[in-house]
């Protein structure tokens, strides 16, 4: 559980659409939880918060097209590697 929830963590640190809530997890599935939802989360805009705050920054929509690429391949990266299927 220890490194599942530590690798998570750096996750949420180094990516900036990345922002799980993983103060309340118990275990290594709630961890794999939050991560499916921030996927879901990222592929379909949910974070209208997020997105417009980036586009106040000056952020072009490619630019932010390639920030999400990014997190989602980190995210299955990391799904790949503690998924348990």
């Amino acid at each position: 559980m220890k490194n599942v929830l530590k690798d998570a963590i750096k996750l949420n640190e180094k990516y900036r659409l990345i922002c799980m809530d993983l103060d309340q997890v118990k275990n290594e599935d709630d961890v794999i939880f939050q991560v499916e939802c921030e996927i879901d989360c990222i592929t379909f805009d949910n974070n209208d918060y997020l997105l417009q705050k980036l586009e106040d920054e000056g952020k072009t929509e490619k630019q932010i097209d390639r920030m999400k690429e990014t997190a989602l391949k980190h995210l299955y990266a990391f799904l790949s590697k503690y998924s348990k299927a």
